[in-house]
């Protein structure tokens, strides 16, 4: 799943005191990507439960892997300074308890 935030463009400060069900904006939004995959995976597991549910998602808040999601950094540049900042960025990642294990290593080939 790509983009299991909330895009939100050209915002102003206001935007974020946008009242919502659940409270503003800005209280809600980073919990956006959990919602998402819930969702996806609630309506799998009720199409069938033979299979495991894997999500592939950009997007991460706390809790997600009880819905079968793994994340992934995103587009990253092909160069040594992308790879040396996805390095420390993966470690740093991984403290939180969420495995951060899908990058574009292979775009890197294309810089050497």
């Amino acid at each position: 799943m790509d983009s299991t935030e909330p895009d939100h463009f050209d915002w102003k400060p206001e935007d974020f005191d946008t009242k919502t069900y659940l409270g503003s904006f800005r209280k809600v939004r980073n919990a956006y990507p959990l919602l998402t995959v819930g969702g996806v995976y609630d309506n799998q597991r009720a199409v069938t439960s033979d299979k495991r549910v894997f999500i592939l998602t950009r997007s991460v808040f706390a809790g997600q892997q009880r819905y079968g999601a793994n994340v992934w950094s995103g587009d990253i540049g092909s160069s040594w300074e992308s790879l040396r900042n996805q390095i420390p960025a993966g470690l740093n990642f991984t403290l939180t308890g969420i495995l951060l294990q899908f990058r574009h290593w292979w775009l890197l080939c294309r810089a050497i």
